[in-house]
């Protein structure tokens, strides 16, 4: 909390604040509400396990205002991948300089994705990591109802195209449930 990070209010706005942690366990000291909770391009899947998505759900119906949404942008999973693992090596950048390749498996049981993207050059050879635990939609949405968060509506990307059976993406908005 307080560091920047490069990040700056535009003129006559209000002070940026960031905080940096684990978004499963987000501490903030007198944390006000918020009116929009925003989880961009699939960094929800970032969490690793199940357990650690749904602590991130509940700690975000916490912080939710009363009319607050929060805003889910993630891909939707294939149903097409058989129940072993699948392997790729997909090109991202051929130059006469460098090659940078993905690298990934998929793990349809687990529903994680992990891999690395390589890039290759004279200089040497560098790794980036990483892993992702997916969930479809309605996974997400039975996530979000066990956190009290309930799905307003769902478009399959960011001009409002419906959201169908051919979707690759969602943009998923929920609101605090409605009990009673």
């Amino acid at each position: 909390r307080g560091r920047t990070n490069g990040l700056r209010p535009k003129a006559g706005g209000a002070p940026v604040t960031v905080t940096v942690g684990d978004m499963a366990e987000l501490q903030l000291p007198d944390p006000p509400t918020f009116a929009v909770v925003f989880v961009a391009f699939n960094t929800f899947f970032n969490l690793p396990t199940e357990a650690a998505q749904r602590r991130c759900l509940e700690r975000v119906a916490e912080l939710l205002a009363p009319d607050g949404r929060f805003v889910v942008e993630a891909f939707v999973p294939r149903d097409d991948v058989g129940a072993e693992a699948e392997s790729a090596v997909t090109p991202r950048r051929i130059a006469a300089d460098e090659v940078v390749l993905t690298v990934s498996a998929v793990d349809p049981a687990a529903q994680t994705i992990s891999g690395q993207h390589v890039h290759l050059s004279e200089s040497g050879i560098r790794l980036r990591p990483w892993h992702l635990r997916y969930a479809t939609p309605a996974q997400l949405d039975e996530l979000a109802a066990g956190a009290g968060l309930a799905l307003e509506q769902r478009a399959g990307g960011w001009q409002g195209e419906p959201f169908g059976e051919t979707s690759g993406v969602h943009v998923s908005t929920y609101r605090r449930a409605i009990v009673g």
